[in-house]
């Protein structure tokens, strides 16, 4: 399915190949090694500011989002490409995703100091928006009137989760754990409080078809 906008792109892309005497399918494959090559390259990216981080000791050398959006990024589109049979982005996607992980890793083994409480605060902080992202969906669940895609299954795993580890994070004494955890803990408690008191998107939709 194309959008409007796609179909028009679609056809100035075909069109031009024509001109150029080039077949689409010749533009087409081009462009998938473009963006091979280019994603690779992506990657790859911040390893100079790494090599900054390893050098200096501290994270002021580097943009600790940057390499977390490429991590959610890498894994979120190695997964589309495999299942929507994407086969020439499964690679690349995975191989910066692993390339992150190594990224990270050494960028949180090489801060020193009071920035290594820094770099678990950045940690904390990824942490707590997923334990904060089914709350996006309020507005959606005050206009509809029900507990949309909250389930009590993911939300009763959220609260044992976030409560464990927030003893985990107190018995060890480590703020950065036990802080996002506590707070964790209360929005758990607030999606409970949602699926307790409103009905499933599901059942909302079977009344009222009924």
């Amino acid at each position: 399915f194309l959008s409007p906008g796609m179909e028009v792109g679609h056809a100035w892309v075909a069109q031009a190949a024509g001109i150029a005497g080039i077949q689409l399918s010749s533009v087409a494959a081009a462009a998938a090694s473009l963006g091979t090559l280019s994603s690779l390259w992506m990657g790859l990216g911040p390893w100079p500011q790494v090599q900054n981080v390893r050098r200096l000791g501290t994270l002021e050398a580097i943009n600790m989002q940057t390499l977390s959006c490429a991590l959610l990024n890498g894994g979120a589109w190695f997964i589309y490409a495999f299942l929507v049979d994407v086969f020439e982005a499964v690679p690349v996607n995975g191989f910066n995703t692993v390339v992150t992980l190594g990224l990270l890793t050494v960028v949180f083994t090489s801060v020193k100091g009071g920035e290594k409480r820094q770099a678990a605060l950045h940690t904390s902080t990824i942490g707590l928006l997923l334990y904060a992202a089914p709350l996006s969906e309020v507005p959606k669940m005050l206009g509809t009137r029900s507990a949309g895609t909250l389930s009590l299954f993911g939300v009763a795993a959220s609260l044992v989760c976030s409560t464990s580890w927030l003893l985990v994070g107190i018995l060890s004494k480590s703020a950065p754990i036990a802080t996002p955890n506590l707070i964790g803990v209360g929005l758990s408690l607030l999606q409970l409080s949602i699926v307790v008191v409103l009905p499933s998107a599901a059942a909302v939709k079977a009344y009222k078809k009924e």
